[in-house]
């Protein structure tokens, strides 16, 4: 069976860490990363299916694994080697419809929901968009709410759609840097989209609060009520945490690293700071499975606008480069086709 692995190597991520990410070296040989072919996996029990995918995306996580950028506090959490890609559709080998809800507790879950309406391309982001759906409801905007999201990769875009779905609030902005992502985030629900060099301007104009510039960096005295960090890095963290008011929560989404942010401003506003890890069972919509959520919310957002380029597994150097300029090339979810290999 042909797969993508992740071997655990000091030295290659080392290597991989000092180039920067670049992709050149990232998939390399001498990179953490390896196409060949594996045994296939037994089923461990009964009750178990195997699953032939059929499309795989690229995730965000995916690609800070590959590209060095990743925690290392996950490192002791992980086994190694694996094979990437948790966002996939697939079928049984009856040839039935499935979407992998790949995050297993303890006990094996004990839901079995229906692959949505929608097509391959579209179910492939039913895994991230239960992420965002979670992220969403552990925010919990009102709807005397202003909600700001950073960020407008797949987790910020799908974070818009959740938010405006779950806890629409009174008003719904979206930082965007490049011009498909604007447009998907007015189209997913949001009543604004600006630029993240306008970022504090707008928000100070949407708030009615007032703008204070520092030696490094602005901040509002005022500000957005909740704010849905979806980058994960030191700046945008940084200041999301200063364009968010005294009081405000900021939820964050996107997967983080070693980020460096001044706690200053989280001290002074008296900020709720909440993580908002993958999915489960949501207390605020009576114990459902988030994943139940998605897979009910999905068919009317037509994610499969969201999804493209598709590579085939051999080209996964390209894949993986695309992926990682994504939103300069104009798209959000690069994945992997993987229905020539049922062949």
């Amino acid at each position: 069976m042909l797969a993508l692995t992740y071997h655990r190597s000091v030295p290659a991520f080392a290597l991989v860490r000092a180039s920067g990410g670049n992709p050149e070296v990232a998939t390399s040989a001498l990179s953490m990363l390896h196409l060949g072919d594996v045994p296939e996996p037994e089923l461990p029990a009964a009750g178990w299916m195997r699953v032939l995918p059929s499309l795989s995306g690229i995730c965000g996580s995916d690609l800070a694994a590959i590209g060095g950028h990743a925690s290392l506090y996950l490192d002791p959490l992980t086994s190694y080697p694996f094979v990437p890609g948790h966002e996939v559709v697939g079928v049984l080998e009856d040839g039935s419809r499935v979407v992998i809800e790949p995050a297993l507790g303890c006990v094996v879950r004990g839901i079995e929901p229906l692959c949505p309406r929608c097509a391959d391309e579209a179910a492939a982001l039913i895994e991230p968009f239960a992420c965002c759906v979670h992220a969403a409801l552990r925010g919990g905007a009102s709807k005397s709410d202003v909600v700001v999201v950073v960020g407008a990769g797949t987790i910020g875009l799908l974070t818009v759609a959740a938010v405006k779905m779950f806890t629409p609030p009174k008003r719904l902005i979206a930082v965007a840097k490049h011009p498909t992502q604007r447009d998907l985030a007015l189209a997913l629900g949001a009543d604004a989209v600006i630029a993240p060099a306008d970022a504090f301007q707008r928000i100070r104009f949407a708030t009615a609060a007032r703008r204070l510039d520092g030696v490094d960096r602005s901040l509002l005295l005022g500000g957005a009520d909740i704010t849905f960090e979806c980058v994960g890095r030191a700046d945008s963290l940084s200041d999301a945490v200063r364009f968010t008011r005294e009081g405000g929560v900021v939820v964050a989404v996107g997967m983080p690293g070693d980020e460096r942010v001044d706690w200053a401003a989280i001290w002074q506003r008296e900020l709720t700071v909440i993580g908002a890890y993958a999915y489960g069972s949501e207390p605020k919509r009576k114990g459902r499975r988030t994943f139940e959520l998605a897979l009910e919310a999905a068919p009317e957002l037509h994610l499969e606008r969201l999804v493209g380029p598709l590579f085939s597994l051999g080209d996964y150097r390209d894949a993986i480069a695309y992926a990682m300029s994504a939103g300069r090339l104009g798209a959000v979810k690069v994945a992997f086709d993987l229905r020539g290999l049922r062949a």
